[in-house]
């Protein structure tokens, strides 16, 4: 099972993805994906190998799209 979103504090965000024990609900691993931007994950997608998060950066440029891959280990 897997989550995505933003952590961070004032002012500084960071996407986040969550791999979580669908059978406890706790946190297995945590990914973060950091700039000098405000970055949030927004979405989640999987083929089976590679999992696909994709979000948006915010910050003195206009918003920009990122998209992350991760190898899924089977």
């Amino acid at each position: 099972l897997y989550a995505v979103g933003a952590t961070g504090s004032a002012g500084s965000m960071d996407a986040v993805l969550l791999d979580i024990d669908a059978q406890t609900g706790n946190p297995v691993s945590t990914q973060t994906y950091a700039t000098a931007d405000d970055d949030v994950a927004r979405g989640i997608a999987t083929n089976g190998r590679e999992l696909e998060v994709v979000g948006d950066k915010h910050g003195t440029a206009p918003a920009t799209v990122f998209v992350l891959r991760y190898a899924l280990v089977q």
